[in-house]
């Protein structure tokens, strides 16, 4: 299981501060979860998590991403930004190609369909994102779990 608190600012609900998400993500850590999924603010505040807990160094928002978003302490890292043409979507890539962590590559918006046609740079996904129901996506252009939207 991946825990995530998503804040407002980067497309999520959660309003509070970072801190308040740290201590929910560890709480989750500590309930079981395998990986935290956590902003780059709420990593410098999470710690203490439980021997077999990853951290999944995540940023949601429009391109360029900051380098390297907070690989400091986490395995791997996940960019998720908008891509409304084939030309955002090859400046993901490349950037995705130069982060010194392995990452996993979200395109949101009318291309995302095509993100599990393009194989990242290096290293392979770590994790697939999608809806878990048809007409329910959690971000744009989210495609179902079950297949074709």
């Amino acid at each position: 299981m991946l825990a995530t608190v998503r804040s407002r600012a980067q497309g999520g609900r959660h309003a509070g501060p970072p801190a308040q998400a740290a201590r929910l993500l560890a709480a989750a850590a500590r309930a079981g979860a395998r990986w935290v999924d956590v902003e780059e603010d709420v990593a410098a505040l999470l710690c203490g998590l439980p021997a077999g807990c990853e951290v999944l160094a995540s940023r949601h928002g429009p391109l360029p991403p900051p380098p390297n978003p907070c690989a400091k302490d986490a395995r791997l890292a996940k960019v998720a930004a908008p891509v409304a043409d084939a030309a955002g979507l090859a400046r993901l890539r490349a950037w995705v190609g130069r982060a010194g962590t392995r990452t996993t590559l979200v395109p949101l918006g009318p291309l995302a369909g095509l993100r599990a046609a393009l194989a990242p740079p290096r290293g392979g996904e770590a994790f697939l994102y999608g809806a878990p129901e048809a007409g329910r996506p959690a971000a744009p252009g989210q495609p179902p779990l079950g297949g074709s939207p």
